[in-house]
């Protein structure tokens, strides 16, 4: 069977639609998911109800990374993003040096890439697999 200009255009879109291009391995900060400044540090949480009946709050890191942090929220026109991330996302400088999640502070440049579920409230909450410091 030959294949015909349809199917090779199909299948060239399934290969780029299974591509991971915001993953961690995204060099590219086109392909990053926001770039911007960190304008808020903090935690967010979540209520567990434990085996025994018993309800906590499990907390966990997050930053506000806006590209136009002179822009209210309440404008909604410039890409704002509440991030969090697990164990398995990789900090960076520019120049490749590896980093902690400590290392993130208010008022530094940042790129970010993401995977999973992108929750689009504004702005909208991500988590992060790569977060690369651009300045400190």
């Amino acid at each position: 069977m030959k294949p015909n200009a349809l199917s090779i255009f199909v299948a060239s879109l399934a290969v780029a639609a299974c591509s991971n291009a915001n993953g961690p391995n995204a060099k590219d900060p086109e392909t990053a998911h926001i770039r911007g400044y960190i304008t808020a540090r903090d935690s967010g949480g979540y209520g567990v109800r434990d085996a025994d009946g018993t309800t906590r709050v499990v907390y966990y890191p997050r930053v506000l990374v806006e590209e136009d942090p002179l822009e209210p929220v309440s404008h909604g026109t410039t890409k704002k993003s509440r991030v969090s991330w697990g164990p398995q996302t990789q900090f960076t400088s520019r120049s490749g040096q590896r980093l902690n999640a400590s290392d993130l502070g208010v008022g530094q440049f940042v790129t970010v890439w993401i995977s999973g579920v992108v929750l689009d409230s504004y702005p909208d909450q991500v988590g992060a697999t790569r977060i690369v410091l651009e300045s400190r």
